[in-house]
Formats: C-alpha cells, sequence, structure tokens
C-alpha cells in the first residue's frame, strides 16, 4: 500500500486529544472530529481515529493491529496521518492515531492583510441602526455532507478505541438559551468599521466591517463571550463560555472544548495575528490553544487574587499576555512583561488587555472606563468619573496605536485620539441586557 503521509496539523490535533485523554484518565474521541479536521485539511472526504491507552506504546500498537476494526483504520483508505502520545500521572501511555482522506477541491483563497493608512480623528456621529444579522450554521455543517465516524467499544486489559466511517451527516449541536448582551468587539485593520457582538451570538456591523452572518436566533448551551477577527477583516471568530467555537466569513474552525468538562467557564479569546489558531482563556487562568497557537503557559494550580478576564496574542503569535480583574498582568512565550496594576486601589475592576502593534506596550481597561497605558501605549482619554448607562467591557486600538474605542455594555462606543465613531447599539430597541457574567 502506498505509505501515509504524515501531516504536522493533524499531529498536533492528535497530541492535544491524547494530553486531553492522559489528564481526564479516560479514553473518549475528538468531539467535533470532522471540524476539528476541516481546520487543517479543508478537502476531507473520510476520517478515522484510533485511540488507546496502555503500560507501553508498543503495547497499544499490537493490539490496535491485532483488532480487525483498528486495523482496519490502520490499513483504511486513507492518505494522511496524524498521530500523538502523552503519559498519564499513573504512568500509563495514552495514544490518539487520526486518519483522513484528502479530497482535490483546493482551499478557497485566504485574503493577505491589507496595509491601513492611519485613521483621521473624527467626532462622534450619530448612530445608525446596526446592519441586521441572521441565523448560520456551525463550521461543520458548511461543506457538503462527508463521512463522520461512529465509535466502537473499548477492548481489555489494554483499552483502546476506534472511530470508524459512517455516513451520519453534520448537524448543529447548539441546543440552550442565552440572554442579550454586546460582550467583545474588535474592527478589521483595512477599513474604519468595527463589529459589536452580543451574548445571544448577533453581530452588529459599523463603517466597512462587513457583516459575515452571526448565530443570532440559534439556542446556544452558553452565552458568547468574545470575537475575535483575521487581520485582513475578511473573517472572525465567536467563543462562548462553555469553550464553543463558532467561525465566519475566511475565519477557519481549528476545534473547541465544547463537550469539554471545565473547570471555569471561558472568558475571552485571542487569535494568532496570522489567523492560523487561536487561544481561549478561563477565568481561573487556564489557557487552551488550537491550530498552529502554541501553548506557553497558563495560571492555574497557582493561587489567583482575581479572576482572570483577558488574553491577547503578541504580534509573532508566539506568546500571550493574560490580565486578571485586579489588574494583574502575567506574561507568557516571547510577549514582554510591562508591568500591572496589582496591588493598587481600583475604582472598579479591570475588564480588557490590548497590546500596541508593536507588541511593546497594552493598555488596561476598567469597568468605570479607566485607561492605563503601559510600555509604548499611549494614553488618549478615558471615562474615569464620567456617568454611564453601561459600564465598559472592552478597548479596541486603532491600528496606529494612536487612539482606542471603549464598548459600554449598552452597546455604546466612545473614541479617543485617532479612532473614528461609525454607530452604536446605544438606544436601539434590542432585547434587554444581561449583567455580565
Amino acid at each position: 500500500m502506498a505509505p501515509l503521509a504524515e501531516h504536522s496539523g493533524l499531529d498536533a490535533i492528535a497530541a492535544r486529544h491524547a494530553q486531553a485523554m492522559a489528564s481526564r484518565g479516560e479514553l473518549f474521541h475528538v468531539s467535533d472530529l470532522a471540524g476539528a479536521v476541516s481546520g487543517v485539511v479543508p478537502t476531507w472526504t473520510s476520517v478515522g481515529q484510533n485511540v488507546g491507552a496502555g503500560k507501553s506504546i508498543a503495547e497499544i500498537e499490537q493490539l490496535m493491529a491485532s483488532s480487525a476494526i483498528h486495523r482496519a483504520n490502520i490499513l483504511g483508505d486513507y492518505t494522511l496521518l496524524g498521530s500523538g502520545a502523552a503519559t498519564g500521572a499513573d504512568g500509563r501511555f495514552w495514544v490518539s492515531q487520526i486518519f483522513v482522506k484528502a479530497g482535490t477541491t483546493p482551499p478557497p483563497p485566504q485574503t493577505p492583510p491589507a496595509a491601513t493608512p492611519p485613521p483621521s480623528a473624527a467626532p462622534p456621529l450619530p448612530a445608525r441602526a446596526p446592519t441586521p444579522g441572521r441565523p448560520t450554521p456551525t463550521a461543520a455543517s458548511r461543506s457538503a455532507p462527508r463521512t463522520l465516524i461512529a465509535a466502537a467499544g473499548p477492548v481489555a486489559p489494554t483499552h483502546i478505541e476506534a472511530a470508524t466511517s459512517g455516513t451520519s451527516v453534520p448537524t448543529d449541536g447548539i441546543v440552550g438559551g442565552a440572554s442579550v448582551r454586546v460582550r467583545r468587539w474588535s474592527r478589521p485593520l483595512r477599513s474604519t468599521g468595527y463589529w459589536l457582538a452580543a451574548a445571544d451570538g448577533g453581530v452588529f456591523a459599523y463603517g466597512q466591517a462587513p457583516f459575515l452572518d452571526s448565530l443570532a436566533g440559534e439556542a446556544l448551551n452558553a452565552p458568547v463571550v468574545a470575537l475575535a477577527p483575521l487581520r485582513s477583516g475578511a473573517g472572525y471568530w465567536m467563543a462562548s463560555a462553555d469553550g464553543g467555537v463558532f467561525a465566519f466569513g475566511r475565519a477557519r474552525y481549528y476545534d473547541s472544548l465544547a463537550g469539554h468538562p471545565l473547570n471555569a467557564p471561558i472568558v475571552d479569546m485571542a487569535p494568532r495575528p496570522d489567523g492560523t489558531g487561536y487561544w481561549l482563556a478561563s477565568s481561573d487562568g487556564g489557557v487552551f490553544g488550537f491550530g498552529a497557537a502554541a501553548y506557553q503557559g497558563s495560571l492555574t494550580g497557582g493561587q489567583l487574587d482575581a479572576p482572570v478576564v483577558a488574553i491577547a496574542s503578541s504580534p509573532s503569535g508566539g506568546g500571550y499576555w493574560l490580565a486578571s480583574a485586579d489588574g494583574d498582568v502575567h506574561a507568557f512565550g516571547d510577549a514582554p512583561d510591562l508591568g500591572g496594576l496589582a496591588g493598587r486601589p481600583l475604582a472598579a475592576p479591570i475588564v480588557g488587555l490590548k497590546p500596541t502593534p508593536t507588541g511593546e506596550g497594552y493598555r488596561l481597561v476598567g469597568a468605570d472606563g479607566g485607561v492605563f497605558a503601559f510600555g509604548d501605549a499611549i494614553y488618549a482619554g478615558s471615562l474615569a468619573g464620567k456617568p454611564l448607562n453601561g459600564s465598559i467591557i472592552d478597548l479596541d486600538p486603532t491600528a496606529s496605536g494612536q487612539g482606542y474605542r471603549l464598548l459600554a455594555s449598552d452597546g455604546g462606543v466612545f473614541a479617543f485620539g485617532d479612532a473614528s465613531f461609525a454607530g452604536s447599539v446605544a438606544g436601539q430597541p434590542i432585547n434587554a441586557w444581561s449583567p455580565r457574567r
């Protein structure tokens, strides 16, 4: 038979899954294998997975080769292989193998980042009605029907499971409810527009920011907590508190935590600047990397004085910052440590952190609209001490680094420095806002 080609993207999925099994001490399959594979092999036509745990990798491999269903995957009609292994706390080895047959249709081209002239300062304009949204399917169901997986049972004494080809069709597995509230926002670097995202997954586009669909009208297991764009502005992701990830436009899906037990809810999302992966951060300081977003460390296991509220990527994608509600900032990978507000009296908790374009600075923003600049970040004004109809929940810097916008929980938008105002949800007849989680 022709050899299987090793695929680094599949290796990453398999390695991450092996570590997850080792950490939980139980065998299980990738909850959305179709979606995970779509993120790295968009043209796949069939997939399969073998997982196993035992006292040695050699023993697991021998059992897989002796099992008809596992051997069928190993010798199946596939062209690509991803594999990963991890060691559990009890010394057992955990193995994950992912088999993929790739199709011949090329993936859609990615729009390269476009240069952005610094926007000129402009006074606030009257708010206009937001761009209407409509429901969207999940990333996995946007493609033509494909072959999914069906699980087989474990084999004792060394445990192995196989997922083999089946005939199921992708479906939207989203159920539950959520209240509406603007949570996170961002702006495509090529334009003078921005998006507002609500907790029910509704998206409102302003200026030149394109509306690329939303989750409005869909039932969600947990509220949306973050919206993160591609640098080109041609796509964006949304993340929910249960770790679900939803991709729109040209943003690619690289797996999620939906369906996995979490010690604490997800509070923020940060994509790699090149769009090849993203991190999710939980309130207990946990960090989860997907795609090419490499894990560089977390705060889990330590004593936190305040919950983590934000994560942001360094310009290279080789590191990230975590910010806590007390203003403490923790740097990982190549993200520089430029200080924080821990130990200082604050009028309101910190709710966000955003770096400067150089990565040599960042700003913290408080729920009262206070702005705190570090490194090469400039201070261009704040709302501290001013009456607000809703608390501030995020800050969005301009491409030049010379300005920023503040977003309030009632959908209000406030521009400072060279940031432009293109509209807001404030005063619009929409569902009532819910308190910040």
